[in-house]
């Protein structure tokens, strides 16, 4: 692990971080793309860096979008993707869908400095990929 990636995961608590060596042994109705277990500790980490974050949106050709979130790509998406059999010729999709709305909110609440918790950007997000007053609410 470099320490790009360490930096990262020392975000997590422990638990959530031994959610992605669980993932292959996951029911496929236990994985869930995007949860508050791994978007507060993400949130965070861009609400402690936001200065960092705000540069990196403001000139997009210097940090690109599968730079920025090749973390989550690679240990959160790719491996849930593949675990549900979505084919690969389709799984590019699906990240670049998850990453640019998830990046359209964090763009919208780094523009207001963050001043809404982490708990209701992960809440928003959360219900954006699922929400909870469709069929089942």
């Amino acid at each position: 692990m470099n320490k790009s990636e360490s930096k990262y995961f020392s975000c997590f608590p422990q638990d959530t971080r031994d959610i992605w060596d669980k993932i292959n042994g996951n029911e496929l109705n236990e994985l869930i793309l995007i949860t508050q277990d791994y978007l507060r500790p993400y949130l965070q980490f861009i609400s402690d860096n936001r200065k960092v974050y705000r540069a990196a949106f403001r000139n997009p050709n210097n940090m690109q979008a599968n730079i920025r979130y090749e973390n989550l790509k690679q240990y959160n998406l790719e491996p849930i993707l593949k675990k549900f059999g979505v084919p690969d010729k389709f799984q590019q999709y699906y990240i670049v869908y998850y990453i640019e709305g998830i990046t359209a909110i964090i763009k919208e609440w780094l523009n207001h400095d963050c001043t809404d918790s982490v708990e209701v950007i992960a809440t928003v997000i959360e219900e954006c990929v699922r929400p909870s007053g469709g069929a089942d609410g």
